[in-house]
C-alpha cells in the first residue's frame, strides 16, 4: 500500500472549503460534492489502463484574508499497486485561478511518476522527494527576487529541480514573459531568480504560473530492483506548481 500526500490551493470559495470559507474552517475536512470538484480525481495510469485512486478533498490548513484570496489544504490517499511499475498518478482538468488574474487562468494538469522497485540500501521502496511552498509567491515588481524552493528527500538522495515539460503540465505550463533571463532556475540548488521588470514584459499586480518538477537521483551507485543506478538515473518525480504575484 502506497500513501500519496498532496497540498492543493484554490481560489477562495471554489475549493473543498466551499463558499463562506473563513479561518474558522482551518483543521476541518472539506466537501467535494459541489459540481466543480465532484469530477476531479487522481488517476493512476499503468500498462493495463487507468483507475481513479482518490478525490481532491483535504484538511484546511490556511486561508487568505482577502475577499478574492485563496484557500489551501493537505490531503492523502492510499492505493495498492499490482507490481512495481512504473506508474504515473495525475490530476487534470482543474482551473488555474480562474478569476484572480487575467494572465494565469488555464486548465491545469500535474502528474507524479512512481517506481516501486526495492532499494538495495534501505530494503524498502523509494520515497519520493517533497516540496512545500505557499500558494502565492509575492514578487516585488521591477525588482530581482531569489526564491529558494524548500525541497527534501526522505532517503537523503540528490534532489534536482527542472521546468515541467509540456506533457507534464499541458495547457497550464509556466507563462512568465519569455525574453532571456526573466526567470532563471538553478537545477542543483533549486532556486528561482526572477527579474520582474516592465522592460521584460511583466505587468504589475498580476499572477503568473510557475510549473516545476522535483526529482531524486541516487548519490552513489545503487541497486534498484536488480539494476545499478547512478547519479544520471532518476528514480521518481513530483510536480511543484505555484503562481507568483507581482505587487507594486
Amino acid at each position: 500500500m502506497v500513501k500519496f500526500t498532496y497540498r492543493l490551493s484554490w481560489e477562495k470559495g471554489t475549493g473543498p472549503c466551499g463558499t463562506g470559507c473563513t479561518e474558522a474552517d482551518i483543521k476541518r475536512s472539506g466537501d467535494v460534492s459541489i459540481p466543480m470538484l465532484r469530477g476531479l480525481h487522481w488517476i493512476c495510469t499503468s500498462s493495463i489502463g487507468t483507475v481513479q485512486v482518490g478525490d481532491v478533498n483535504y484538511i484546511m490548513t490556511s486561508i487568505s484574508r482577502k475577499q478574492n484570496g485563496w484557500e489551501q489544504g493537505e490531503g492523502f490517499f492510499l492505493h495498492k499497486f499490482n507490481g512495481t511499475g512504473p506508474f504515473s498518478v495525475s490530476l487534470e482538468n482543474f482551473s488555474w485561478v480562474p478569476h484572480i488574474s487575467s494572465t494565469a487562468p488555464s486548465i491545469g494538469y500535474m502528474k507524479t511518476d512512481v517506481n516501486l522497485n526495492i532499494r538495495g540500501d534501505t530494503g524498502k521502496a523509494n520515497g519520493s522527494p517533497y516540496a512545500s511552498l505557499p500558494s502565492i509567491i509575492g514578487i516585488q515588481y521591477n525588482c530581482i527576487s531569489i526564491i529558494k524552493l524548500p525541497v527534501d528527500d526522505p532517503d537523503g538522495d540528490l534532489i534536482r529541480c527542472r521546468w515541467a515539460e509540456p506533457q507534464e503540465c499541458r495547457t497550464g505550463c509556466t507563462n512568465v514573459p519569455v525574453p532571456p533571463n526573466t526567470v532563471i532556475l538553478d537545477r542543483v540548488e533549486c532556486t528561482l531568480t526572477v527579474s520582474a521588470h516592465a522592460s521584460a514584459g511583466y505587468l504589475p499586480d498580476q499572477n503568473y504560473r510557475i510549473t516545476l518538477v522535483v526529482e531524486d537521483f541516487p548519490e552513489y551507485v545503487l541497486d534498484f530492483g536488480g539494476q545499478n543506478l547512478t547519479r544520471r538515473h532518476r528514480m521518481s518525480s513530483v510536480p511543484l506548481q505555484v503562481f507568483e504575484l507581482l505587487y507594486t
